[in-house]
């Protein structure tokens, strides 16, 4: 018997299908193709019914010609865009924005490419469309992933929220045993179309099943700082520096530390309780931050130098 906690994880993920399924057709009607990522794709290829995979939300993939379109009919469907674009805190380009509907917080992830590939997105699109099989979604039939390409996405998954969610990493202990070899050579294959050579391995390499299944695809270790902060645990100040680093320009390099010391208000009130407490908290968190920065220098610098050691270390054997 399913506890109750489960038991509305399973009856929220059973709504999440009939939102996307409202969301695929509203799309479909006006000529926008969707790829489903993640969500029921996985738990179909990977789970047993027994061990159900729950999700929060639904993540869509949208040519990059029709983003627009596409964020306009979610509008429409009374979605509102909660996320915020903050540039220049780093090269890595958006690859998806967040829409939430007020009156059932439904949330929708629209995404263009996906993150860790770094080609254009119209390649990620023409790649994965040529990699799909048909899933029934809330009573419709919904384009997702075939198994090679979603063995790449869980691994793409992985590196990106690194160890900080325990889902993402069961996501490749299930997809490593449930998956053979050449379906993983697919994936590998996908993850070099993809520009995505150095997440992929990273995310695999989370798991003792991944590492393992890495070192027999000959997949090298991650080479980079950024890719070692990002799949370990590590302090906020550290990504972030390393992220004002990556600027080739002393401009840019200015224009990025001036993010991170100063924060546009909405990321202030999402990181900060402080910030959220209206006008009055927010100033004192701004006034407040210089000494946050100064008092968390010390591990950040730690933590960085640490991920250029091992990045340097990666390099030295591959």
């Amino acid at each position: 018997m399913p506890t109750n906690a489960e038991f509305a994880q399973q009856a929220w993920s059973f709504y999440v299908d009939q939102v996307t399924a409202e969301v695929t057709t509203q799309f479909e009607a006006h000529g926008v193709a969707s790829i489903l990522l993640k969500g029921p794709g996985f738990e179909a290829l990977l789970y047993e019914a027994a061990l159900s995979r729950f999700y929060r939300d639904t993540d869509l993939l949208v040519q990059v010609g029709d983003r627009a379109r596409a964020e306009q009919l979610l509008v429409d469907s009374g979605f509102e865009r909660i996320d915020r674009d903050e540039p220049g805190l780093g090269p890595a380009p958006k690859y998806a924005r967040t829409f939430r509907r007020a009156r059932d917080g439904a949330i929708v992830d629209l995404h263009w490419r996906l993150s860790g590939a770094a080609v254009a997105p119209k390649q990620v699109w023409s790649t994965l469309s040529g990699h799909l099989t048909t899933l029934e979604v809330g009573g419709r039939p919904v384009s997702v992933l075939d198994a090679a390409a979603s063995a790449m996405l869980v691994a793409l998954h992985s590196a990106h929220h690194g160890t900080g969610r325990p889902k993402t990493l069961t996501d490749v202990e299930h997809a490593v045993a449930r998956l053979d070899r050449s379906t993983w050579e697919q994936a590998r294959s996908l993850a070099t179309e993809l520009g995505a050579s150095e997440p992929f391995a990273a995310g695999l390499r989370l798991t003792s099943a991944g590492d393992a299944l890495a070192d027999g695809l000959g997949l090298a270790r991650p080479a980079s700082a950024a890719m070692w902060l990002k799949t370990n645990p590590r302090t906020y100040g550290a990504w972030a520096l390393d992220q004002v680093l990556q600027n080739d320009t002393a401009s840019g390099r200015l224009v990025a530390l001036g993010r991170v010391v100063c924060p546009s208000p909405a990321v202030m009130r999402t990181f900060f309780p402080l910030a959220a407490r209206g006008r009055r908290g927010l100033m004192l968190a701004y006034l407040l931050r210089p000494a946050r920065l100064v008092v968390h220098a010390g591990p950040a610098l730690r933590d960085l130098a640490r991920a250029r050691l091992a990045a340097r270390g990666s390099r030295r054997w591959t």
